[in-house]
C-alpha cells in the first residue's frame, strides 16, 4: 500500500512538473516575443550598458523566480568568469556564498571608475526602487532650544604640572571624599540652537575653534558625554531621542583616528560591519524581490547581484566591505596592518578613511561627521619629515665629522712635513694610510646611524634597500672627512680651513635638494646642485626606498605615489640609481685623489 501511495505521489509529482514546463515555455514565448517588440517589462538601463535577455536567462530567472522568498532574496545570476561570454555564461549562485575573489571581482566590474561607475550604481539602485513605487526611508532631524552647560571646578592659580599644584589637587580631592562642596562653575557651551537637517541633503557646519561644532554633533547623534548637561528638543523624524535608539540611525565620526594597531584594514571594515548588522537592507529586499515577481520585471543581473549580497545578514566576509573599501580607496592597503607609533602601518590619511569606512559600512541612514578632512594630507607631512630627518641627520654627521677632523689633521699634516724630511715614508703613503684608515671607522659609524634610525623612522624591511642606505650614509661620511683632509692640505693652518670649509657648508646646505627641490633650482644655478654631494646621497637614500612603493598618498590635495612624489618635486628619480651609486663613489674617491696630490706638493711647514 506504501508502494502504491509512493507511486502515485511520483505521477502526480510528473504532472506537475510538467505543467511547470508548459508554463515556463509559454512564459518565455511571451517574453521573448515582447522584448523583440520593445514592450519588454525587462528594462535596461538607460545608460547604455543594459543588454537583451535570453532563452537561458529567462530560464534561469524563472528557476530563481520559484524559490522560496529566504532562498530568492540570497539567489543572483553572476558571470561564469569568463568574459569572452555572453548572457548564456551566467550562472545561478548563492550571494552567501561567495569567495574572496568573486566578490573582488564583483566590485571591479561595478566600479573601474570610483567617481563615475559609483554615481552610475547608485542610480541604477533608485531606478529599481522607483520601478517598483517603493520608497526608501529617510531622516529629517530637527532640534529646537538646543542648550548644552558643562560644570567644572574652579582651580586658584595656574594648573601647571609642578608639584605644588599636584599637592593642592590631591589635597581637593580627599575634601571632596569628606562630603564638602568645592568652587563650582558652569560653563555653556550651546545656547538656544535650533535648526533642521533634511534628509538626502549634506549639511556643512562651519565655526571658528572652540564654538561647539563637535559638541553640535555628537548631541544630535545621540553621543554626547554623560557629564555634560543637555536641554531642548531633538528629534528623528517626529521621534524623541528617549523614544528609540539613535545610534542604530545615525552615526558619530570622530575627527581622531583610533584604531587597533593589530589588525588590518579589511579586519578593522569586516568587524563594524558585523557589529552593525545590514538593518532594514533585507526587509527592503524582500519587498522590492516581491513586487517585481508580481509586475514581471526582471532587474539588472549586477544590480541584483550587489543589492542581494549586501542585504544578508551574519556574514564574516560581506560584499559591503569590499564596495566601502574600493570607493574610499582603500582596497590598496585592504590587507595591511593599521600600526601605531612602534609598528609601521598605513599613513595618516588612510586611518581618517579608515575612521569613516568603519561608520558608512553599516545600515545607519544620518551622518554626522566631525572634521573628516582633517588629516587627509598627513602622508605630505609625513614624506616631508621622513626627507627632512636623513637631510638633517646627513649633514650633522658629516659637518661634525669634517670639523672635528681638520685640528688633529693639522697636526698630523705638520708631523709628517718632519717625517717626511728625514725620509721616514713618502706624502703618498701618508696619503694612503690616512684614507685607509677612516675606512672601517666610518663603515661602523653609518651602520650604527642605520641600525639606528632605520626601525626608528620605519622604513621598509628589505635586504635591498638597507644596503642602499648603507651605502649612501657610508659614501657620504667619506665624503666629509676626506673633504676635511682636502681642506688643510691645500691651507696653512687650521684657521684658514676652517673659513673656507664653510663655504661648502653653505652649498651643501642650500643646494642639497631639500630646502629648494632640483626642480626649483634656477637653470643658471643647477650646476651647483649637481657638484653638491649631499644631493646625491639624498636622491641614492630615497630612490632606493621608494623606488616600488605605490602606495597612495594625498600630496597638495591631490592623490599620487611616494615614488611619483620624490620624482616629480625633489627629483628623485629611481631609474637613475645606478648613476646616483656612482657619483656617490666618485666624490670621496676625487677628494681623496686631490689630498694626496697636493699633500705632496704643498708644503707649508714654517723654517
Amino acid at each position: 500500500m506504501a508502494n502504491m501511495a509512493g507511486a502515485d505521489e511520483i505521477e502526480s509529482l510528473r504532472v506537475e512538473l510538467a505543467e511547470i514546463g508548459r508554463s515556463i515555455r509559454s512564459s518565455f514565448h511571451r517574453h521573448t516575443s515582447s522584448f523583440r517588440s520593445g514592450s519588454s517589462r525587462y528594462e535596461p538601463d538607460r545608460d547604455g550598458e543594459g543588454h537583451d535577455t535570453n532563452a537561458e536567462y529567462a530560464l534561469q530567472w524563472a528557476e530563481i523566480e520559484r524559490l522560496p522568498t529566504v532562498k530568492r532574496i540570497r539567489s543572483t545570476l553572476l558571470d561564469d568568469g569568463d568574459e569572452s561570454m555572453t548572457e548564456k555564461g551566467k550562472r545561478v549562485v548563492d550571494v552567501t556564498k561567495l569567495g574572496a575573489m568573486e566578490r573582488h571581482l564583483m566590485i571591479e566590474k561595478l566600479i573601474k571608475h570610483i567617481e563615475n561607475d559609483n554615481l552610475k550604481l547608485l542610480k541604477k539602485i533608485r531606478r529599481r526602487i522607483d520601478r517598483v513605487g517603493m520608497e526608501l526611508p529617510t531622516i529629517e532631524v530637527r532640534y529646537e532650544g538646543l542648550k548644552v552647560e558643562a560644570e567644572c571646578e574652579i582651580v586658584e592659580g595656574k594648573a601647571l604640572p609642578t608639584l605644588w599644584n599636584t599637592a593642592k589637587r590631591v589635597l581637593s580631592e580627599l575634601v571632596k571624599l569628606t562630603g564638602a562642596k568645592t568652587r563650582e562653575a558652569k560653563i555653556s557651551i550651546l545656547n538656544d540652537v535650533s535648526g533642521i537637517i533634511k534628509p538626502g541633503r549634506l549639511t556643512l557646519l562651519l565655526g571658528p575653534p572652540g564654538c561647539g561644532k563637535t559638541t553640535l554633533l555628537k548631541a544630535l547623534s545621540g553621543n554626547l558625554e554623560n557629564n555634560l548637561k543637555c536641554s531642548g528638543e531633538i528629534s528623528y523624524n517626529g521621534h524623541r531621542l528617549d523614544e528609540f535608539v539613535p545610534q542604530k540611525t545615525s552615526a558619530y565620526i570622530s575627527q581622531y583616528d583610533l584604531h587597533i594597531a593589530e589588525m588590518t584594514v579589511r579586519e578593522t571594515v569586516d568587524f563594524s560591519a558585523r557589529c552593525q548588522g545590514v538593518g532594514s537592507r533585507t526587509e527592503i529586499m524582500m519587498e522590492v524581490s516581491k513586487r517585481e515577481k508580481e509586475a514581471g520585471i526582471i532587474p539588472d543581473t549586477e544590480v541584483d547581484a550587489y543589492m542581494k549580497a549586501i542585504s544578508v545578514e551574519g556574514l564574516e566576509r560581506s560584499l559591503q566591505t569590499d564596495y566601502i573599501l574600493k570607493i574610499l580607496g582603500l582596497d590598496i592597503c585592504a590587507e595591511t596592518l593599521i600600526g601605531d607609533v612602534m609598528r609601521r602601518g598605513i599613513s595618516g590619511g588612510q586611518k581618517k578613511r579608515l575612521t569613516t569606512a568603519e561608520m558608512i559600512v553599516g545600515p545607519t541612514k544620518a551622518l554626522f561627521m566631525d572634521e573628516i578632512t582633517n588629516g587627509l594630507d598627513n602622508t605630505q607631512q609625513s614624506v616631508f619629515t621622513v626627507v627632512g630627518a636623513i637631510y638633517g641627520a646627513v649633514l650633522f654627521l658629516g659637518i661634525n665629522n669634517c670639523s672635528s677632523a681638520i685640528r688633529n689633521l693639522e697636526t698630523e699634516r705638520n708631523v709628517m712635513y718632519r717625517e717626511r724630511f728625514a725620509g721616514m715614508y713618502s706624502a703618498t703613503a701618508y696619503a694612503l694610510g690616512q684614507v685607509v684608515t677612516e675606512i672601517p671607522y666610518l663603515f661602523i659609524q653609518a651602520a650604527e646611524f642605520v641600525i639606528i634610525t632605520y626601525p626608528m623612522i620605519g622604513f621598509y624591511a628589505s635586504t635591498y634597500k638597507v644596503f642602499w642606505a648603507l651605502y649612501s650614509m657610508f659614501t657620504s661620511l667619506l665624503t666629509y672627512n676626506y673633504l676635511a683632509m682636502f681642506l688643510i692640505s691645500i691651507t696653512p693652518n687650521f684657521m684658514v680651513a676652517s673659513i673656507l670649509q664653510s663655504i661648502f657648508y653653505v652649498n651643501f646646505n642650500l643646494f642639497s635638494g631639500f630646502l629648494i627641490p632640483e626642480t626649483e633650482v634656477p637653470r643658471w644655478w643647477i650646476w651647483l646642485y649637481y657638484i653638491t654631494p649631499t644631493s646625491w646621497t639624498l636622491n641614492g637614500f630615497f630612490s632606493s626606498q621608494y623606488e616600488n612603493i605605490h602606495e597612495e598618498i594625498i600630496v597638495f590635495g591631490e592623490s599620487t605615489t611616494a615614488s611619483k612624489f620624490l620624482e616629480d618635486y625633489f627629483g628623485f628619480h629611481h631609474d637613475r640609481l645606478a648613476v646616483t651609486a656612482v657619483v656617490q663613489i666618485a666624490f670621496p674617491i676625487a677628494l681623496a685623489l686631490m689630498f694626496a696630490f697636493f699633500v705632496g706638493k704643498l708644503n707649508f711647514q714654517r723654517r
